[in-house]
């Protein structure tokens, strides 16, 4: 072979191998490039499961946001990616919110900060993020969704009869300070649980047969929480109402059928035996007396005229005190109550009948609450003051559900018949958000690379 020919056999030999050195060298370097991607995705995936299990935290435990310390997670090993991956989380800049709008309730509107890393062998991936909670509407409040609440101390004096419009629902009762039971048990009967914050004085537990056992309760009378019982604002309704009745001598007497006629001073926007057309549940009607309520007469407000008219949505605002006397009767629907007297079933059937969209009236008051004699309302009864029951009657006393701020006494042999408030009539003071979950505000992540030097 001559000499040229060696030369370009070499220079062929060498371009070969210096085609195949960076061939090589290009897929080294691809193949780094590949382990760090899947480096820092290993990475990132674990800080992730870090930062779900601090989430996790948050929501299981919302009145515990400002120990930040608790929820952090020191460097842990994640059994997904074997043992070269491991995370942690630490928690920073609690910002405290307003202060809960229910006493014993997690503030709602606070924030802070979580910063999650993971690691996966020499790659570090970083995630931080700011969270508030995640929060709903409370809709009906537990006050408005017991028979009795009182505010302070619940005295059975008499022997009242508290049923429940359903046998598949309890109508319990709740004392925020004691429970007082001193009836006869032989005619004296609660269909649900008695439950008290502080005390129960009673004679005996007898009295209390809830229609459904409770598995959580501890007897059919137990300590339990407070329940959250606002003071309505009672003068701030004449802004919105419909109706304003303005007494002049300071009381309003309520002693004709209204059903029947307009009378007694009442606004003329209220039509005969109707709201004609108002007071739905979208649009309650509102209407508001400025001063004292004496209530004997017959005041039955469906939305509609006409027997079948479909029940009226009312919020009545009493500012002063309430007395419901003689044969008073108060209904939103164009049904007499029905007699105590009657069968179960045929109160229950009345219930289901003239009241499908729950207890759609409401009656919020400034002061004291009385009940004298053969009474008969369906609404919710809320109270700024005290709430007294005296009498009875052969009707059914309340077809509906009672609330007072202060204390509630039974004196004679009422009877009530537990049907829970419609949403729609609820007054804004029992209006609150209860924490749901959490909700992310912020949110940034970044790989961390480590620093090469030349």
């Amino acid at each position: 072979m001559g000499q040229s020919s060696l030369i370009l056999v070499l220079m062929a030999t060498l371009t070969v191998g210096v085609l195949l050195f960076n061939s090589q060298t290009t897929t080294n370097q691809s193949d780094s490039a590949l382990t760090v991607k899947q480096q820092e995705a290993f990475a990132r995936e674990t800080a992730l499961v870090g930062l779900d299990r601090v989430i996790r935290d948050l929501v299981d435990r919302p009145d515990e946001w400002a120990q930040t310390s608790t929820f952090n997670i020191p460097a842990t090993s994640y059994a997904g990616y074997g043992t070269q991956a491991t995370y942690q989380v630490n928690l920073r800049n609690y910002r405290p919110g307003a202060a809960a709008v229910v006493p014993g309730l997690p503030i709602v509107d606070d924030t802070l900060d979580v910063r999650a890393v993971g690691t996966y062998q020499d790659r570090d991936y970083t995630i931080q993020a700011t969270y508030t909670k995640g929060i709903t509407n409370i809709g009906v409040p537990p006050a408005l969704r017991t028979a009795l609440v009182s505010d302070q101390t619940l005295r059975f004096n008499g022997s009242p009869k508290i049923r429940s419009s359903s046998s598949t629902t309890n109508a319990d009762v709740h004392a925020n300070q004691d429970l007082d039971a001193q009836g006869s048990p032989v005619n004296f009967v609660v269909e649900g649980y008695g439950t008290y914050s502080e005390e129960y004085t009673g004679k005996n537990t007898a009295f209390f047969q809830p229609n459904q056992p409770d598995p959580s309760a501890s007897g059919t009378t137990y300590q339990y929480d407070p329940m959250y019982v606002p003071t309505v604002n009672v003068s701030a309704a004449a802004a919105t109402a419909h109706a304003i009745t303005s007494p002049p001598s300071g009381t309003f007497t309520m002693g004709a059928s209204l059903w029947d006629n307009l009378t007694d001073g009442l606004d003329a926007t209220l039509a005969p035996n109707s709201l004609s057309g108002k007071g739905t549940p979208e649009d309650p009607f509102i209407w508001y007396v400025g001063g004292n309520m004496v209530m004997s007469g017959d005041l039955r407000l469906p939305r509609a005229i006409g027997t079948g008219a479909p029940q009226g949505h009312i919020k009545l605002y009493v500012d002063g005190n309430l007395t419901f006397q003689g044969d008073g009767t108060m209904t939103p629907t164009y049904a007499d109550a029905p007699n105590s007297k009657q069968p179960d079933t045929v109160i229950q059937n009345w219930i289901a009948q003239h009241l499908p969209e729950g207890s759609s009236m409401a009656v919020y008051v400034a002061g004291n609450v009385n009940f004298n004699g053969n009474v008969s309302v369906a609404a919710l009864i809320h109270a700024n003051g005290a709430v007294t029951f005296n009498g009875g009657g052969n009707k059914v006393n309340v077809i509906g559900s009672v609330v007072s701020k202060q204390s509630m006494t039974f004196n004679g042999n009422n009877k009530l018949w537990y049907t829970e408030a419609s949403e729609t009539v609820k007054d804004p003071g029992y209006d609150y958000n209860v924490p749901t979950g959490v909700f992310l505000l912020d949110y940034l992540e970044w790989p961390e690379r480590p620093v090469t030097t030349s």
